[in-house]
C-alpha cells in the first residue's frame, strides 16, 4: 500500500539526524534486530519502528467511494531498553506534531496526520521494549 511506504520513508527521513540507523518495518520488528549496540551493516540496532494498519476506509458519498480515505495506524517504537523506546516515541511524537499536511515521499497526498490519545508500553518475547502510539491519517487514495 502506498501510504505505508510513504509513511515509513517520511519517518526515516525526518528522524535520521537523531536516529541514523533507524529502520521501519511492517507489522513487527524482526527477531534479534533490536540489540545493545548498533551494527555498521544496519542489521542490528538499539531502536526501530514497526507499524500496523488498524483501519483504512474510503469516504462514502452518494456517488460511491471518494478518493479521501481515513486510516488509523499503530506505531510501535522499539528499544533495547525502555528508555530507548520512550525516547524514540517522543521523537516520533515531536516530528508528527502539528497535524502534518502535505505529500509523503512516495507521492501520497495527506490532508492530516493526527495523534490519537493514549499510549501502551510493553515488552516483547525477545525482551525488548515497546511504546505504542496511534495516529489517524486522512489521505487521498490514488
Amino acid at each position: 500500500m502506498p501510504l505505508e511506504k510513504g509513511l515509513a520513508l517520511y519517518l526515516i527521513n525526518g528522524l535520521k539526524a537523531t536516529y541514523p540507523n533507524l529502520q521501519v518495518f511492517g507489522v513487527v520488528t524482526p527477531v534479534d534486530f533490536i540489540s545493545k549496540t548498533n551494527s555498521s551493516s544496519g542489521d542490528k540496532c538499539r531502536y526501530g519502528i514497526s507499524y500496523r494498519c488498524i483501519i483504512d476506509k474510503p469516504s462514502p458519498t452518494l456517488e460511491g467511494e471518494d478518493s479521501l480515505s481515513f486510516a488509523e495506524y499503530q506505531l510501535d517504537c522499539n528499544g533495547y531498553e525502555m528508555k530507548d523506546a520512550i525516547k524514540l516515541a517522543q521523537a516520533v511524537q515531536d516530528y508528527l506534531a502539528g497535524a502534518f499536511s502535505g505529500q509523503l515521499p512516495d507521492g501520497t497526498v495527506v490532508d492530516r496526520i493526527t495523534r490519537l490519545p493514549g499510549k501502551v508500553d510493553g515488552i516483547t518475547e525477545q525482551r525488548t521494549f515497546i511504546r505504542s502510539l496511534e495516529y489517524q491519517i486522512i489521505y487521498h487514495a490514488s
